[in-house]
């Protein structure tokens, strides 16, 4: 094992323990919240309202944030962002609603911080033959601690009765468990090596900002924002939307105590699966290309967003409901399996985009990751928006149809990459040295082996 694997094997344990806190905590957010407003005088949806000023903060955050990770490295980046999370979910052992909110503005900024790092430390580890492998890596080790902390969660709401789900020690004990994650993960991100590109690149605050702009307004990025903005829906659904459509079905009531924490478990096994897949055979995913692993993902997604339309009550996207009017009787079989499902082609879009940039802008990762970041969590917020006022209908048509948007614009992009056009901004040249490394052929970009 090299060196640079070792980097993005360590990289991952460290986003492993954080990672336990950020995946399980957007399950039990608002229920958590709704269940403390009983007992004082914060509002019952105030758990939306910080996942909403959370989502804000990280899509304006990630402006800040591409400069402050090439100046700061990777590592300290990480590990600063760690810390950042560590304190917004030691807010929950204090239950004050203006100091939630203003906690919750340093959680996006630490997510833009985060994830932007997270980037752009796996591409400067990464070469063409192994950029699969080494984004697959770390993604699967978010992935099992979805899986670690859907079992804590499980735990938890096993040995609790019904209506001490979300008490206050309930709630404490979970938070604080977070936190603590989060506060090892800092610790090891600090020992995280840092690698040698980063070493001996120098670009200043403001030539980072210019290298964003000029990113942004190529027409080959402007496709590949179809992508990034797909995944921040999927996400979103997934973590927030799909969670709150099971607790509020009450006909699955009497499985609720184990539902959400096993359709979290099963999402991570899908997960796991598939990125162990990709990991095994990463340097032969040029065979089949790009492209086709995204339709396959894309009818991954068509196929749950049709069984949970199908499966749900029509409201149960806006408040609890008692209604059976399903076409299929939803049951914890389905429910579990569409997480399955749901894991799968979250990995396969995720890390397939991840890799893609890692491939294209291998000497400009840190605004590319910028710009994915921006976009992913800009509409996982108007998932947050709008998933509490319109029908689960309209929701399952928007997905369904950006994700076929999305696999189209990535098909147009991929020909733009073979014939060598779209990397030219609308306003000034981006220089190809910039774009591409000299020995990059573009002809392979899509047959080239290459994570809330």
């Amino acid at each position: 094992m090299n060196q640079s694997t070792k980097n993005v094997v360590f990289m991952g344990f460290s986003f492993f323990c954080v990672s336990i806190a950020l995946n399980t905590a957007a399950f039990v957010t608002e229920p958590s919240i709704h269940g403390m407003s009983n007992i004082s005088n914060i509002n019952p949806h105030a758990g939306y309202y910080s996942l909403a000023i959370m989502y804000a903060m990280f899509t304006l955050g990630t402006i800040f944030a591409t400069p402050l990770v090439d100046v700061l490295r990777p590592k300290w980046a990480m590990c600063l962002a760690s810390l950042g999370y560590a304190a917004y979910y030691g807010t929950f052992l204090l239950v004050h609603e203006l100091l939630l909110y203003i906690m919750s503005v340093v959680l996006g900024f630490s997510a833009a911080i985060l994830w932007t790092g997270h980037g752009t430390y796996i591409a400067q580890n990464s070469e063409k033959n192994n950029v699969d492998r080494n984004s697959a890596i770390t993604l699967g080790f978010a992935q099992m601690a979805l899986i670690v902390g859907a079992f804590f969660v499980f735990i938890v709401f096993s040995s609790t009765a019904y209506h001490d789900l979300f008490s206050p020690f309930t709630v404490k004990l979970m938070f604080g468990a977070f936190s603590l994650c989060s506060l090892v993960s800092a610790i090891l991100f600090a020992f995280i090596p840092s690698s040698s590109e980063a070493d001996s690149k120098e670009r200043s605050y403001l030539r980072v900002l210019k290298d964003v702009e000029i990113l942004i307004t190529t027409p080959n990025m402007l496709l590949l924002c179809v992508s990034f903005a797909f995944n921040g829906l999927q996400i979103g659904f997934w973590m927030i939307v799909y969670p709150t459509i099971l607790s509020f079905t009450r006909s699955l009531i009497k499985d609720f105590k184990t539902a959400v924490p096993l359709v979290s478990i099963f999402i991570g096994i899908g997960a796991v699966v598939a990125a162990t897949i990709v990991t095994a055979y990463g340097k032969h995913i040029h065979k089949v290309g790009r492209k086709t692993i995204l339709y396959l993902g894309m009818t991954i997604h068509l196929v749950c967003f049709t069984l949970i339309y199908l499966s749900s009550p029509k409201e149960s996207s806006l408040h609890p409901t008692d209604s059976t009017d399903t076409v299929i009787t939803p049951t914890i079989y389905l429910v579990v399996f569409i997480g399955f499902l749901l894991g799968i082609a979250d990995i396969i879009w995720f890390q397939q985009t991840l890799a893609f940039v890692c491939d294209a802008y291998p000497h400009n990762e840190t605004p590319a990751f910028a710009i994915s970041r921006f976009l992913q969590a800009l509409m996982s917020g108007l998932v947050m928006i709008y998933s509490s006022a319109f029908s689960l209908l309209f929701q399952m048509v928007l997905a369904s149809f950006l994700s076929v948007s999305a696999c189209v614009t990535f098909t147009i992009l991929e020909r733009n990459l073979k014939l060598d056009i779209g990397n030219e901004s609308f306003f000034k040249r981006l220089r190809k040295r910039d774009v591409y490394p000299d020995d990059f052929d573009i002809r392979n970009i899509s047959a080239r082996p290459s994570v809330y």
